[in-house]
């Protein structure tokens, strides 16, 4: 998987400016959580923010994962128990990520030294019989959006890199 080795390139990156955080981040949500908020349909999200040298110095790139629940759009697009994911380009100003073409985005609207808060708008995530040529119909195609059209938040914590390389 290319995403596997271009991670190692990654691991050693400076934070662009005060603006845009780099690193490893991760939120699991328990079955009470998830209990509590039923159109939640993301069980675990990982985020990985960084640079790759070997395509560019100067641009920030991500890669998001997320584990499908058993509800809300994990059981409406039928991806339930699935690994979905998603990569693309962020920018600093302001802060946020977005796949190529209309995957959505999803922009940053919080940080600090323990995680951050992102806010979704459409952010499209592709699991398998999706490419890099585009959707062959033998996958499945969800979001991070809990309602069609609206605005989902997550939370998430700093954590170590080596989480990052197990999923990505």
């Amino acid at each position: 998987m290319m995403r596997a080795a271009l991670l190692p390139c990654l691991m050693a990156t400076p934070v662009l400016g005060d603006t845009l955080p780099e690193g490893c981040f991760q939120s699991s949500y328990d079955l009470g959580h998830l209990a509590a908020h039923p159109d939640q349909g993301v069980e675990e999200l990982t985020l990985w923010i960084g640079r790759d040298a070997e395509i560019s110095d100067q641009d920030v790139f991500f890669w998001i994962a997320a584990r499908m629940a058993d509800q809300g759009q994990g059981a409406r697009d039928g991806v339930v128990g699935q690994l979905m994911n998603e990569a693309g380009y962020c920018r600093a100003t302001p802060p946020g990520c977005a796949p190529d073409g209309d995957g959505g985005s999803f922009d940053i609207t919080h940080q600090n030294d323990t995680g951050i808060r992102i806010e979704t708008s459409g952010m499209r995530l592709v699991g398998d019989g999706y490419d890099d040529g585009g959707y062959d119909n033998t996958g499945h195609v969800t979001g991070l959006n809990e309602t069609i059209g609206g605005r989902t938040r997550y939370d998430l914590d700093r954590v170590d890199a080596a989480i990052c390389e197990a999923v990505f």
